[in-house]
């Protein structure tokens, strides 16, 4: 039987020199613009040790040139703002659902059991 044979194509070859601003575009903004259009999406890094891996993704700090492809992600996905209105309506929405329940569930909670101070047991 043995193995099948696997093409694996790249989209960019990146070296030292690379900037962490070219690093973004070239390998996570175009997946952070699916990402906006509704798609999921993942990046994942490879290698050995000490060859950039977390320096890639966090970068030297957290602002300026050295940022790295999450910040600069976040930046992307906040700065939208059918990002901003979709996490504030689920916000929202999940806020009242969450209050809702809470009243009910607690008070209903609170007034049944013994453990928990009320008028009616105190």
């Amino acid at each position: 039987m043995g193995h099948q044979p696997h093409t694996l194509d790249f989209d960019a070859v990146l070296d030292e020199s690379t900037s962490q601003r070219d690093v973004y575009e070239t390998v996570a903004k175009p997946l952070v613009e699916f990402v906006l259009q509704g798609y999921n999406g993942c990046v994942l890094t490879y290698g050995t040790p000490g060859s950039g891996k977390s320096y890639s993704l966090q970068g030297g700090n957290l602002s300026g040139k050295q940022r790295g492809i999450i910040s600069r992600a976040a930046e992307d996905l906040f700065n939208n703002y059918h990002t901003f209105k979709l996490l504030y309506e689920n916000f929202s929405y999940h806020n009242k659902r969450y209050s809702s329940f809470a009243e009910d569930y607690i008070g209903y909670t609170a007034q049944k059991s013994a453990f928990c101070p009320t008028s009616s047991n105190m």
